[in-house]
């Protein structure tokens, strides 16, 4: 069978444990966030992962030293690589069998995993910040083109049995905003509620996504319809991304208030290197950090109201140069 142990990490990341060898007991991390944190008495075989979310590599080949640790992935900017992974090229650690498959679009280097097993039907899919529950990754290295084709024609091929391990516990707001363009879907309106009381929600599988996802759902004619009536899934891809409804920032010591599209939020909030915004505000730069992001200034401070239906994390605090 394939075994998987989520790890959640700060906030709503996840990395995870693979079982790999059970004779031996071997494991691989996916995605290891915070090594000393969620590994502190792991023996691994092997790990994998996506430059933006596995900051715990080196910690983790430290930790267990003087084993040498394969670190497999399809980017050079992943920290400790030392197996370059190639499109739909499988590998093996110890009992599995591991296809990358290149989703790229949030980064360029993201890479899905796609496990099985010769002794069990089971299989796993672990797509990073590609595919989430009912929502994907923001289009960061990439476009709406490479994401449809990432989600809708590449992971969309793959057994429907197939569970789906993604990077981040983002599945409540996800179906609260798949309600919103998928109205009608019963599907949807139950899992949010089932999604609600704050559960890990991996895995979904390839099969409920292509049912609940409004990401993989561009062809269908009612989500169409809720964002404008486009039938090119391409553009619908590109418009629901957009349909992520505004926001409005105040201005801590003045009533002044600037409404900001999620296209100019959503980057700050999950690790672009800057941003514009309109007047007064210029050039916003920022970090992130565990929960929250902030641009760091000497001027004004702007608090970001909660949204529960933002599809990525809610509580920012902002530091601007007028």
């Amino acid at each position: 069978m394939v075994s998987v142990v989520p790890v959640p990490v700060n906030a709503d990341n996840y990395a995870y444990l693979l079982l790999t060898d059970k004779a031996k007991g071997l494991c691989a991390a996916v995605d290891p966030g915070r090594a000393r944190q969620g590994y502190p008495g792991c023996k691994g075989e092997g790990m994998d992962g996506r430059h933006d979310s596995n900051c715990g590599n080196v910690d983790l080949v430290n930790i267990l030293a003087p084993k040498t640790i394969p670190v497999y992935g399809g980017d050079d900017r992943i920290p400790a690589l030392s197996f370059k992974v190639s499109d739909k090229k499988a590998f093996t650690l110890g009992d599995l069998t591991i296809t990358p498959y290149f989703t790229v679009c949030h980064t360029r280097g993201s890479v899905s995993y796609f496990v099985t097993t010769p002794d069990s039907p089971e299989k796993a899919v672990f797509t990073g910040d590609t595919l989430f529950i009912a929502g994907c990754g923001r289009f960061f290295e990439g476009t709406p083109e490479e994401m449809h084709t990432s989600l809708n024609t590449i992971l969309a091929a793959l057994p429907e049995e197939t569970q789906v391990f993604c990077g981040h516990e983002y599945t409540a707001s996800n179906l609260r905003f798949a309600v919103t363009v998928d109205p009608d879907n019963l599907e949807v309106k139950e899992k949010l509620e089932w999604s609600k009381d704050g559960k890990v929600t991996v895995p979904s599988t390839i099969g409920e996504e292509k049912r609940i996802n409004p990401f993989m759902r561009v062809g269908v004619a009612s989500v169409q319809d809720a964002i404008g009536g486009e039938r090119d899934p391409v553009a619908v891809m590109a418009k629901l991304l957009i349909r992520f409804p505004s926001v409005t920032v105040i201005l801590a010591n003045s009533s002044t208030t600037l409404s900001i599209s999620l296209l100019a939020i959503a980057p700050l909030a999950n690790g672009a290197s800057n941003a514009t915004v309109s007047p007064p505000f210029k050039d916003v730069f920022h970090s992130y950090a565990v929960g929250f992001a902030k641009m760091s200034f000497s001027s004004a401070t702007l608090t970001l109201a909660r949204y529960p239906s933002l599809p990525w994390k809610q509580n920012f605090t902002f530091w601007f140069l007028p």
